[in-house]
């Protein structure tokens, strides 16, 4: 089983990087990730240790830049 990390977990977090860094060791067992109306302008370059990473909402984001090691999520089915 795999580990969802929705809005609510990182809500809960002072700031975004404050949660990255509590949990590093659980990134590459998350399997939904919701980062939806956070106001990004590029995707978090840790994205690319996420390796069971199943689920990517990135909706109400303005996307300018995508790290080039997205390509390393390769059970990504949904985005």
């Amino acid at each position: 089983a795999g580990i969802r990390c929705g809005t609510d977990a990182v809500k809960r977090a002072k700031d975004f990087n404050a949660w990255v860094d509590q949990n590093k060791t659980a990134l590459s067992h998350i399997t939904e990730l919701d980062l939806s109306m956070k106001n990004l302008s590029s995707l978090p370059l840790f994205l690319g240790k996420m390796s069971q990473l199943k689920e990517l909402d990135l909706g109400g984001n303005q996307l300018t830049f995508i790290p080039k090691d997205i390509d390393q999520l390769c059970h990504l089915q949904r985005l």
